[in-house]
């Protein structure tokens, strides 16, 4: 920055100066939305290995011995049977959906 300055014919007049303070203002505001960007993600990869430790702490205790059966795995509650098997027909159906692009995407080209 400062070679610019020199390179207009000094360092000391005011549009150098705006020069620099222009470039701060852009370093702030970089580092300003690097730290909402990181705070969104780690929100997300926080909720997301909190649903999973619910999901699995919730269903050890419902089992009352060692093995875990597969229809174990099904909540008794009916809300939250509900929201199980809503879960995973939103997960099946999107997998579903993105091999169904990506074979679309190879048949076209």
């Amino acid at each position: 920055m400062r070679s610019d300055c020199l390179k207009m014919g000094g360092g000391t007049n005011m549009f150098c100066g705006m020069i620099v303070l222009v470039h701060l203002q852009i370093r702030n505001w970089e580092k300003v939305c690097a730290v909402k960007v990181q705070s969104v993600w780690r929100g997300h990869a926080g909720r997301k290995i909190y649903n999973h430790l619910v999901d699995t702490v919730s269903l050890v205790r419902s089992c009352s011995s060692q093995e875990v059966n597969v229809h174990q795995v099904v909540p008794t509650d009916p809300e939250k049977r509900r929201q199980f098997y809503y879960k995973r027909m939103e997960k099946l159906s999107t997998r579903l959906f993105s091999a169904l692009d990506a074979e679309r995407e190879t048949e076209i080209s």
